[in-house]
């Protein structure tokens, strides 16, 4: 099992949330909403750097420019909020208390709402501390790196690869390659037409739907793999492993602590 480095980022999130700031919706001074825009005609990858708040982005076809909806609440008038071109890379940055390091994952009502809407084809590539990201729509490839809050992303036509610590991952029509190094939550992929790659500490797994190769390294948690074209490859700790409808072969390397179902799986089976 590999899921050391993900552990540690699970319980510096647990360290933080246990310690993090006093502030309470009293100390709001700031509540205001903000539109930006950025023409996107020569722009290829959209970098956004959220500490907290929820992300919603949704790609549009016949877009040619960023345009940002930014829900402020903040401290004070020291949040920083801003979008910018940096050569062929557009950068948003919202922070709404800059002056903690640990503002992401506190349970204050600091925070900055987003809603964006980019060209289709524009890369994304996500630093996100806490809250719900949704992401639609978007033919190009999509990286996150997020602190905590559920994650959802479908209609995408490159690869995804996603650094998460805690929250539930739902992914959904996948053109690209799928990677996901998760430390807590469940996961729910369905419609993938290449590989996926899971490296996660603890919480269930549903693969439904895969057109390339499958390896999973699960701590503990039910897995179920349905419908794989792929070889599919699983190191698991603990909990049950289901698997059905695989058309090239299984290679269990642990089952661990839970049983092992299959059926219709064709190919070489290898359980150790």
């Amino acid at each position: 099992m590999k899921f050391l480095p993900t552990a540690l980022k699970v319980a510096l999130s647990s360290l933080l949330i246990t310690g993090s700031l006093s502030a309470s919706a009293s100390d709001i001074e700031v509540e205001e909403t903000k539109k930006l825009s950025l023409s996107g005609s020569d722009l290829t990858q959209f970098k956004i750097d959220a500490a907290a708040g929820f992300l919603v982005i949704e790609g549009d076809e016949g877009l040619d420019s960023i345009e940002v909806t930014a829900d402020i609440a903040a401290y004070n008038d020291k949040y920083q909020l801003s979008l910018v071109k940096k050569g062929s890379k557009a950068v948003l940055l919202a922070d709404p208390n800059p002056e903690s390091s640990i503002n992401w994952f506190s349970n204050g009502s600091a925070k900055i709402d987003l809603t964006i809407k980019v060209p289709k084809g524009m890369s994304l590539d996500i630093d996100d501390g806490s809250g719900n990201i949704d992401i639609n729509y978007i033919d190009a490839e999509v990286t996150i790196d997020d602190g905590s809050g559920n994650i959802d992303v479908q209609n995408i036509g490159g690869m995804v690869h996603i650094d998460d610590g805690s929250g539930n991952l739902n992914l959904s029509n996948i053109s690209g390659k799928i990677k996901v190094d998760d430390g807590s939550g469940n996961i729910d992929i369905r419609d993938v037409k290449s590989d996926v790659d899971i490296e996660d500490g603890s919480g269930q797994i549903k693969l439904v739907g895969v057109g390339g190769e499958v390896d999973i390294d699960d701590g503990s948690g039910d897995l179920l793999v349905k419908n794989a074209k792929g070889h599919v490859t699983i190191d698991d700790g603990s909990g049950d492993i289901k698997v059905n409808g695989l058309s090239h072969g299984l290679t269990v390397i642990s089952s661990g602590s839970g049983g092992l179902s299959m059926e219709h799986v064709e190919g070489k089976v290898v359980t150790k």
